[in-house]
Parts: C-alpha cells; structure tokens; sequence
C-alpha cells in the first residue's frame, strides 16, 4: 500500500495533472506540426505535457517526502470573488462600467470577514476610477460609462 507523506503535494501535483490533461485534450483538434513548422497546436501541447510531467514529479514527491497535510480550504473568499466577477459581467451592460466596476469591488471586498466601511469605499472609487481609465482611455473600449448601451 502507498503511504501518503505529503498530501499537500499530492494534491497540488493531482491539480496539475488535471490542467494539463485538460490543456492536452482541448488541444488535440489542432494541427500538432514538427519541431521545424509547428503547428498551432504544438507550443500548447508541449507546455500541457511539461504542466503534466510537474504534476507527476510533485505527486510523486508528495509520496517520498513528509510534508504539512492538507489545509482547511476558506469558501468564503472564493465565493465572493466569483460573486464580484459573475456581477461584473451581469451588470456591465445593464448598468455602465462605473456603477458596476464599484459593485464589482465592494463584493470582493467582503471576502474578509469584516471589511472596513470607509477604507472598501474609497479603495473602491480608487479602483473603480483606474478601471475606467485602463478600459475607456487606455484601452479605448466602446463600453458605457454609466447606463446601458
């Protein structure tokens, strides 16, 4: 029987088994090529098999070395982060880049525990004016302002 001596790695080397697994899978109806013309599934395929042969080696580190085990994953965070982003992408449209840049910050902001009233507003005017000069002015994208299109 294998003993597990480091679950952290073995997760962490499981995980990037998966994603470049995944990454070889989605690439296989792209023309793979040759070293001398590549095609445009060759760079991602090697880098997928490279992701894969990391994940074997600290999978198979989390089996030689004693390592910490596995942490207590905090939900929180992740659901508000994914939260911020899923409003983001609602309210975008609907409601302008502004309000919803705000939104989209004050969100995030409550995956602490108890986020600061005044230091999350002005953290997120600050962040919401460096959204709409990245996007409006920098990058010239034809998004409202305020209000939908």
């Amino acid at each position: 029987m294998i003993r597990i001596r480091s679950p952290q790695d073995l997760g962490a080397g499981l995980l990037f088994l998966a994603i470049g697994g995944a990454g070889v899978l989605i690439g296989q109806d792209l023309a793979f090529g040759t070293a001398r013309r590549m095609g445009p599934g060759f760079f991602p395929t090697i880098i997928s098999a490279l992701i894969m042969l990391i994940g074997v080696l600290v999978a198979l580190r989390g089996i030689a070395i004693a390592g910490p085990p596995l942490e207590r994953t905090p939900v929180r965070p992740l659901v508000m982060v994914l939260l911020s982003v899923l409003a983001l992408g609602l309210l975008l449209t609907e409601i302008g880049l502004f309000p919803a840049a705000l939104v989209f910050v004050l969100v995030a902001a409550h995956a602490r525990r108890r986020p600061a009233i005044v230091e999350t507003l002005v953290f997120g005017l600050l962040m919401t004016a460096a959204i709409v000069a990245l996007f409006i002015f920098g990058l010239s994208k034809p998004l409202p302002l305020f209000g939908g299109a």
